[in-house]
């Protein structure tokens, strides 16, 4: 949970820069092809102005910020992982400010998980 969010483009303001951290892990002895998949509980955001990025390593997905899904759905797909290779993932959220009002978005809920299909 982040309390607080504010649009990132608010002056002399302590911006909370909430993200999750997960890894996937190839224990086998052959390289994989995996997708990622949004699982999404709730999105109460009315705008499109509440964003995720993606950064990993190891060839894993690398995304610029795009708007948080309103339904279940592929967040990447087809990403291969060697064999014996950790990859680690971080997804960072942000309310994208556009130097106006935004209180449309106040007090909305993203809820979701990530689903790993091989």
């Amino acid at each position: 949970n982040v309390d607080n969010l504010v649009p990132d483009d608010q002056p002399h303001v302590d911006i909370p820069k909430p993200y999750k951290e997960f890894t996937i892990e190839n224990l086998s002895g052959y390289t994989m092809e995996y997708t990622l998949k949004w699982i999404v509980i709730e999105n109460s955001f009315v705008t499109d102005h509440f964003q995720y990025k993606v950064t990993s390593n190891h060839g894993g997905l690398n995304t610029d910020f795009i708007t948080a899904p309103k339904e279940n759905g592929i967040l990447g797909e087809k990403i291969v992982i060697a064999p014996g290779q950790t990859q680690e993932y971080r997804i960072d959220f942000r309310l994208y400010g556009i130097n106006d009002n935004q209180n449309i978005d106040q007090s909305r809920i993203f809820k979701a998980t990530i689903d790993i299909e091989v």
